[in-house]
């Protein structure tokens, strides 16, 4: 009865955690926020879910830091777009009005990167209201 009238009213934001299937998850050294967020989309109303299917996405979209010289090389030399789920920070220089960002879990800092006009118009919504935030890019 609890648990009905809990998803009734707070059906978008609950996440059902059993501790002993997704414990893996903690082993993958997320943050909790994130953890949560990859359950609430690969868990069905009982909390269930393809852990290998769960690994496979966090495999190809949240990468470690030690593959980012393959990140680099695929999108710099290769040319390739890459999509990946990374903490990112934007910035304005005061001086010059060049929008940057960095990824600070892969040392990328916003003297190395440039966001062109167009692009940051764009998202200029969701990159100027936090200090930093996660990201798909």
């Amino acid at each position: 009865m609890l648990q009905e009238k809990l998803k009734m009213v707070f059906n978008e934001m609950m996440v059902y955690k059993d501790l002993k299937k997704s414990s893996f998850l903690m082993a993958l050294g997320l943050p909790s926020f994130l953890r949560d967020w990859l359950l609430k989309r690969f868990a069905d109303e009982a909390g269930a879910f393809d852990s290998e299917e769960l690994l496979n996405f966090v495999g190809r979209y949240l990468p470690h830091k030690e593959a980012w010289t393959a990140i680099k090389n695929r999108v710099i030399i290769e040319r390739e777009r890459v999509k990946l789920l990374a903490r990112i920070s934007a910035d304005i220089d005061i001086k010059t009005g060049e929008v940057s960002f960095s990824l600070p879990d892969f040392g990328l800092t916003s003297k190395e990167t440039i966001i062109e006009r167009d692009v940051w118009e764009s998202c200029t919504e969701q990159l100027s209201h936090a200090r930093e935030g996660w990201g798909d890019g």
